[in-house]
């Protein structure tokens, strides 16, 4: 799976999101764009995060919704390595295009209205999984500072 959260113009703040999704019978019409997506070029299926009601505040107003990789109307314009190598030459986060692509309103995740809240159910453990991590290599690091100083000799 890949997750679609992040727009170009946006980065990760929802309040400012383009990409909608709009209901057309028994079927959701997204349009707008993401990137940074997750695996996009190796996923079976995105998970989007698109406003789907721009008349209330995001956090009431946004929804997941899965869309099958390929599905018409999605386009990967290109992948991204954010890293030295990437295990898929080209990169693995890529850069979507949303024009009318049409999936069904059964392929909402969760009810309509309520992506902010799986979003920041989901998100809320990995920010303090990334804060733990970052605090143990900082103690790594500060460990090895202090073992320098005190072995390192110079001249005179």
């Amino acid at each position: 799976s890949c997750y679609s959260m992040t727009e170009p113009q946006a980065g990760s703040d929802p309040g400012e999101f383009t990409c909608r999704a709009r209901c057309d019978g028994e079927d959701w019409v997204i349009d707008g764009e993401k990137w940074f997506a997750s695996h996009a070029c190796v996923a079976e299926f995105l998970i989007v995060m698109t406003i789907t009601d721009p008349d209330v505040p995001v956090h009431e107003g946004s929804s997941m919704i899965i869309v099958p990789n390929p599905t018409p109307g999605m386009e990967i314009v290109r992948n991204t390595a954010v890293g030295p190598k990437d295990e898929i030459g080209s990169g693995v986060h890529g850069y979507i295009r949303f024009r009318g692509c049409r999936v069904p309103v059964s392929n909402t995740l969760g009810p309509v209205g309520e992506g902010f809240k799986v979003a920041q159910s989901r998100l809320g453990g990995g920010r303090i999984h990334h804060a733990m991590r970052t605090v143990g290599i900082l103690n790594k690091a500060l460990d090895m500072m202090c073992e320098r100083v005190v072995s390192r000799r110079t001249k005179g």
